[in-house]
């Protein structure tokens, strides 16, 4: 969850970057819009480097919370044990912690480290499976 705020929270400080929407004399020129397109962009390399932390935080919380569990795309990108799950949490760690939002980034990719080495260590405890919640929303209907 602290994964995803951080990465709401990046995606915010770079929109406070994008000027206003100003249509004063109407006179839209050609890139007038640039750093607008920045943030709501389809393009895979843009797309990725701004919302990595939000998608990995949800992925993330996915793994407790079933009723975030909403296709079938997202079961596949799952860890299944401690072990998938240490390893889920060191690229988190290296992916979506380091390089956002400067010393939150460093904390939370530190907290994430030691996450994955408390599932390693529960692994070699031969602790059972990852712990879910189960919501009453998650089966409604």
């Amino acid at each position: 969850i602290a994964t995803m705020g951080m990465g709401f929270l990046y995606v915010f400080l770079r929109f406070k970057e994008v000027d206003p929407l100003d249509f004063d004399g109407c006179d839209i020129k050609i890139g007038e819009f640039c750093k607008w397109r920045m943030i709501f962009t389809i393009r895979p390399t843009m797309l990725l480097d701004l919302w990595t932390p939000v998608i990995m935080g949800l992925l993330g919380t996915a793994v407790h919370v079933h009723a975030l569990r909403f296709s079938n795309i997202v079961l596949w990108f799952l860890p299944h044990g401690y072990v998938g799950y240490g390893v889920f949490m060191i690229i988190m760690a290296l992916v979506a912690n380091f390089g956002y939002c400067g010393q939150l980034g460093l904390i939370l990719a530190f907290c994430s480290l030691a996450g994955a080495l408390l599932c390693f260590i529960a692994r070699c405890a031969m602790e059972g499976g990852i712990i879910s919640v189960y919501s009453r929303w998650a089966y409604a209907g």
